[in-house]
Order: C-alpha cells, then sequence, then structure tokens
C-alpha cells in the first residue's frame, strides 16, 4: 500500500551553485573522458574528511577501494558503496566526503571500490571489478565474524546514478548463497535503463532536467556498452526477469521529485512489485538529481543523508514523499 509523507520545504541555501556543482557528475560528449574526470575530482575531493571518519585505502581482490570507518559503528554492518560518474569518471577520493557522512549516519564501515571505467574498460569490466572485489569483502567479513563469534555480516549495497546500475548488476550476478546475506540496497537517483525505451530517448530531441540531458545520458550508454546490448539486465535492471530477482533484499530509493529518471525508476518499482520484492521510493520535492551531493549548498542534503541512516539503522521512516 502507498503511503505519503510530504517533507516540510526548508529553506534553500543556494540552489544556482548545487546545479552546478551536480553537473560535474554528468558526461558530455563535449569533452574527454580524461577532462571530464579530472572536473569531476576537483569539484568534489577534499582533503578533509568530515564527522572524524578514518579514511584507509586497501586491495580487495584485484580492486583497489577506499575504507571508511566512522567513530561509532556496528561492527557487523558494512556497507558496499558503488560510485556514479556515468560510467566514465569517479573515483573513492571524489566519493570520500559524500560517503564519510553517509557512513557516519548509517553507524557502518563503508568500503568504496575504484572500478574499472568506460570507454577504455567498457561493460562488463566494472561488473567484473565489483563482483571480484565484493565476494572477496564477503569472504574476509564472514571469516571475521565465524573468528569473533559475532553474528553474520550485515552488507548494504549502495550505489548511486550509474553506479546504481552497476549495483544492481552486482546483485543480479550474484549466487543466491551470497544475496542471502544482503539486508539492504540503498539506491540514489539510479540509472535503471539505458535502452531506448527510458524517458530520455523521447521524441523530444533537447530532453533534459536540471542536471542531465538526453544526449549525456544517451552518450554515456554509447561509450558504456553497444547499442544492442542496452536491453541487458545486467545493464539496465528494469529489464530483469522477475523470477532473477528471488530472494532480492528490500530496495530503498531516494531521489528527487524533478528529475526526469523518475519516470524509469517507477517503472523499476512496477517491477520489483510484480516480483514480490519490498521496496521504498523516498521521492524529495523539487529536488534535482543527486541532490545529497551537494550538502554545502542545500538543506535537503544533510536531511536526506541522515534520513538513510534512519532507514538503515531503522530509527524512523523517511521523510520524503514515500511510496512502500
Amino acid at each position: 500500500m502507498d503511503t505519503e509523507h510530504i517533507m516540510p520545504n526548508p529553506f534553500r541555501d543556494d540552489r544556482k551553485q548545487a546545479i552546478k556543482k551536480l553537473r560535474y557528475l554528468i558526461y558530455s560528449s563535449r569533452q574527454s573522458p580524461a577532462v571530464f574526470r579530472k572536473k569531476l575530482d576537483q569539484a568534489f575531493y577534499s582533503p578533509n574528511v568530515p564527522q572524524q571518519v578514518e579514511s584507509v585505502e586497501m586491495r580487495v581482490g584485484t580492486v583497489f577501494c577506499e575504507m571508511l570507518t566512522p567513530r561509532v559503528y556496528s561492527k557487523n554492518r558494512l556497507i558496499f558503496y558503488v560510485h556514479g560518474g556515468s560510467f566514465v569518471g569517479g573515483t573513492s577520493k571524489a566519493w570520500r566526503t559524500f560517503c564519510a557522512s553517509l557512513a557516519h549516519e548509517c553507524a557502518a564501515r563503508l568500503v568504496i571500490p575504484n572500478y574499472r571505467l568506460a570507454p577504455a574498460f567498457a561493460f562488463p569490466a566494472a561488473v567484473e571489478d565489483l563482483q571480484d572485489s565484493f565476494r572477496e569483502l564477503f569472504n574476509i567479513e564472514l571469516a571475521a565474524a565465524k573468528k569473533d563469534m559475532l553474528l553474520p555480516p550485515e552488507l548494504i549495497i549502495v550505489g548511486d546514478s550509474s553506479g546504481a546500475s552497476l549495483a544492481l548488476a552486482l546483485l543480479l550476478n550474484l549466487r543466491e548463497q551470497i544475496r542471502m546475506h544482503i539486508k539492504q540496497v540503498v539506491l540514489f537517483s539510479p540509472w535503471v535503463d539505458m535502452s531506448s525505451r527510458s524517458v530520455f530517448y523521447s521524441a523530444k530531441k533537447n530532453l533534459a532536467d536540471e542536471i542531465i540531458n538526453a544526449a549525456s545520458y544517451r552518450t554515456s550508454a554509447d561509450l558504456y556498452t553497444y547499442m544492442s546490448n542496452l536491453t541487458n539486465p545486467l545493464v539496465s535492471p528494469v529489464w530483469a526477469d522477475p523470477a532473477n530477482l528471488r530472494n532480492f533484499p528490500p530496495v530503498y530509493i531516494q531521489m528527487g521529485g524533478a528529475e526526469l529518471l523518475l519516470a524509469d525508476v517507477e517503472r523499476f518499482c512496477d517491477l520489483l512489485k510484480r516480483s514480490n520484492v519490498s521496496y521504498t521510493l523516498d521521492v524529495w520535492e523539487n529536488m534535482m538529481h543527486l541532490f545529497q551531493m551537494a550538502d554545502e549548498y542545500l538543506v535537503e542534503s544533510h536531511l536526506a543523508v541522515k534520513q538513510v541512516g534512519d532507514y538503515v539503522c531503522k530509527r524512523s521512516k523517511p521523510g520524503g514523499n514515500v511510496r512502500e
């Protein structure tokens, strides 16, 4: 049954500057992948990790990762965070500030893998890297829990934008014996359909919201994989067979109400419903794509991340327009 909880409209500090910053997350064909990556890192990297979160670089399997550990955390709770960046850019250092705040609110350690990027490493390279690092991490956590006589690890997979597509591909590819240990999935503004059925393949050539336009979305898809592969569920999860979603963990999706991608996400939620997968769609009124990552400009960013922490820790219900 759908429920609704309208979030009050707090004061917005600087929406214009938030939009300017968030656009660095979206690849444009007007620049090379190298330039895009450099500008993205410059826009989001900070040498200071907030909330007194400890940052350690490590190698998990074949993948270099960054582990973030807040001062207070649940010993058996671990977040595996798949960053976005249009499949083309993004690093753990660029996402570290946002992820440190998320780790703090969720009282959990958090690992950010630096998977290979398109176009040099197109599909399925990123998915293979995520599988390799996640399985290795799972084995490490399971062994540590048995050694210390703790409860089984509470694993949470999180992804944003294009990273959410990769996170879902990881889940779809995991064996059920591993999948059953994943307690929750959290997705920020997920890209769930790269195919021609997506809203961004509308007849309106210049279709765009405040952050993403049709050309950028399509270019990202073209660099990531070939056209006939765009309906592959490992690329576009909305095309998954309901049978493959068996024993899927609960899914929490948080996004802005001003996102054109909301139409694609609603179709994905219909798939989850038909597959008997528990889900929550938390829509924040008038917010843009990945507004959570503009916390120096938007009050809502802080509130939204706190709500995710409340959800993960089961402290309260989410605070946007909630549909379950």
